[in-house]
């Protein structure tokens, strides 16, 4: 793992790691040697995140469900 962001215990990582948090999730997108990300936010935000990170080429694994219908989960 070399980047997080989100949470209100992200910020704490960095200080003891060398793990760089980041101030939201588009920032994690353009970042750098990010190839994948692991998305494990509430359930309201997976279907964007997962789409926005697909446009952006990035390998994910998501905590299920990806969304509440198929409808949500098409670009």
């Amino acid at each position: 793992m070399v980047a997080l962001t989100g949470g209100s215990r992200a910020k704490d990582w960095h200080p003891t790691t060398r793990v760089e948090a980041l101030p939201d999730f588009p920032s994690l997108l353009k970042r750098d040697g990010i190839d994948a990300v692991l998305i494990a936010t509430p359930h309201h935000l997976h279907a964007g995140q997962v789409i926005a990170a697909a446009k952006q080429g990035k390998h994910i694994l998501v905590e299920k469900p990806m969304a509440t219908c198929v409808a949500d989960c098409e670009p």
